[in-house]
């Protein structure tokens, strides 16, 4: 099931709890292996996304009933 993840469902669910992601998701891309997801930034911002990563990651385990790794590159 975590393979059908829609990643527009991932960056609103970021800007649902923190509304200045928004700008930090502009241009940002998703990648799955597996059971990691990798957020590609193309603009600043990591630093506060990455404290909303326990909320999606909890999100994301309710949802689809595994854990999920998450990353953010820049």
């Amino acid at each position: 099931e975590l393979e059908q993840l829609d990643f527009a469902e991932l960056n609103a669910f970021l800007i649902r709890e923190y509304s200045p992601a928004a700008g930090s998701l502009a241009g940002s891309s998703w990648k799955l292996d597996g059971k990691c997801l990798t957020l590609m930034l193309a603009a600043n911002g990591k630093k506060q996304l990455e404290k909303q990563i326990p909320k999606l990651r909890n999100y994301l385990a309710e949802r689809f009933d595994c854990k999920v790794e998450i990353e953010i590159d820049k």
